[in-house]
């Protein structure tokens, strides 16, 4: 075996899980689970804000 350091050896690995195209893996095909975050959930009533002036 070559005499390579620890941290000449983890770079040379990678899982994989890096090598195969992102299409292949399951977890780029099934739906997110929650929701984009820019979206305020159903259930909660928006943030409320100041009353506009009039005058």
């Amino acid at each position: 075996m070559k005499n390579t350091s620890i941290r000449e050896r983890k770079l040379l690995w990678t899982p994989p899980a890096r090598r195969l195209p992102a299409a292949r893996l399951p977890a780029a095909r099934s739906p997110p689970a929650r929701p984009p975050p820019s979206r305020p959930p159903a259930h909660r009533p928006p943030a409320a804000r100041p009353p506009a002036r009039q005058g």
